[in-house]
């Protein structure tokens, strides 16, 4: 089983709706509107927070507006993760 899958499995409707949002979002590259912070101890993440969840995105280095998604899911899992 995927590990989004198990996530969206453990989320609500709502909750889920609203981080799908917010992976478009970083994946087309339109942050102008989200408040995102630098990730400390790594060098190219930031994350979005929505409610207990976080988005960790990687800058696109080629200029395009497109993001890579390396972690989705509950805050104290995500950090764990990328560890």
């Amino acid at each position: 089983m995927d590990r989004y899958e198990r996530l969206i499995r453990k989320i609500s409707k709502r909750d889920y709706l609203m981080l799908l949002a917010a992976m478009k979002k970083v994946l087309a590259g339109d942050l102008s509107d989200e408040e995102v912070k630098k990730l400390k101890g790594f060098r190219d993440l930031y994350r979005i927070r929505r409610k207990k969840y976080r988005v960790v995105f990687r800058k696109s280095r080629l200029g395009k507006n497109v993001n890579d998604l390396v972690a989705v899911g509950f805050r104290n899992q995500v950090y764990k993760k990328l560890r």
